[in-house]
């Protein structure tokens, strides 16, 4: 399997720009559109679409074109292994550098590079730093130089100069360690000393209702669904330092978002990492901005953030080289 897919701040309004070619002819299969989708989930707004070029070649006997007159629709021997190797294909192209928006650079389009073997087997931040450091190396983002604005972290390899947008750095961060800790308990919950009762419009207490699974297992509790007021007895523990009522209003005003599509876990807990995450013009201390690089490292999506936003830029030493005339 090899093509091209685009990063996911380059996207259309359509499907029509994702195709799949089987054995060298072009096909409409919905389960590999599907898989395509799943692969950018959640990265992209519900109603944008990426651009994905996928050529697959299977043996003869591994796919049957007969099923159509036009040969336009296919039948897979194993359709869920294809289906499998075509998601792991894309994380594994999401995750390579190619997808980092570079200074004075072209507009960015499909990224080259899709390659799998088809038939293979298939915090709020004092919490984050008040952890014990962990020991630091240089990663893809090389070393860490220091802060621009209180916002940007900045980091050089020999060969380039990377922006890190701290908050966006830590929404990555924060993202992937609750959804690995969602799969042993529910996250948990700080209990409101004194509940907040809430007085809702009949749109804000439906869409709450229609989200209330997602957001009880991160930790919000709710009460009366069926009256005029809304009490909020407890938040996630990472976001007990904020207002109750603003809390509120701000999960409100996000699903509301017709972006935000159906309800599901993954949004929920988008609107909770990046609430939780450390804000723009926050001073850092060195180890801070070290701790925060070597943890976006292990993230599997290192260059956005779980709404789709670039984390990160860089800069070629050799553009810099030639814009300053250096020879050596």
């Amino acid at each position: 399997m090899v093509g091209w897919a685009s990063p996911p701040d380059v996207t259309r309004g359509g499907r029509d720009d994702i195709v799949v070619i089987v054995n060298g002819r072009p096909v409409r299969d919905p389960a590999l559109l599907q898989a395509v989708l799943a692969a950018y989930r959640p990265l992209l707004p519900r109603d944008r679409f990426p651009q994905v070029v996928l050529a697959v070649t299977l043996a003869p006997n591994d796919v049957d074109v007969n099923v159509h007159p036009t040969k336009a629709w296919v039948r897979f021997r194993h359709p869920r292994v294809v289906q499998e190797m075509l998601v792991a294909a894309l994380h594994e192209a999401l995750r390579r550098p190619a997808v980092i928006p570079t200074f004075g650079g072209e507009p960015r389009e499909a990224v080259p590079g899709v390659e799998a073997g088809v038939g293979a087997s298939p915090a709020e931040q004092a919490a984050l730093f008040k952890e014990p450091a962990a020991s630091y190396a240089a990663t893809r983002f090389g070393r860490v130089l220091g802060q621009v604005q209180a916002t940007f972290i900045v980091a050089t390899t020999d060969d380039e100069v990377f922006f890190l947008d701290q908050h966006v750095v830590h929404e990555r961060v924060l993202f992937e360690q609750v959804r690995a800790q969602l799969d042993a308990a529910p996250l948990a919950s700080q209990a409101l000393l004194f509940p907040e009762t809430l007085e809702l419009g009949p749109a804000s207490r439906a869409l709450l209702e229609r989200w209330r699974g997602p957001l009880e297992r991160l930790g919000f509790a709710f009460e009366e669904f069926g009256g005029a007021a809304v009490v909020l007895r407890a938040v996630p523990t990472l976001l007990k330092g904020d207002e109750p009522k603003r809390l509120v209003e701000a999960v409100v005003e996000e699903l509301a978002d017709p972006k935000a599509g159906e309800p599901t876990l993954d949004r929920a807990l988008a609107f909770v990492a990046c609430r939780a995450a450390i804000k723009a013009n926050t001073p850092l201390a060195p180890e801070e901005m070290e701790r925060l690089v070597a943890d976006l490292e292990t993230t599997e999506t290192p260059y956005f953030c779980p709404h789709g936003r670039p984390i990160v830029s860089r800069v070629s030493m050799h553009d810099i080289r030639r814009e300053l005339k250096r020879t050596w």
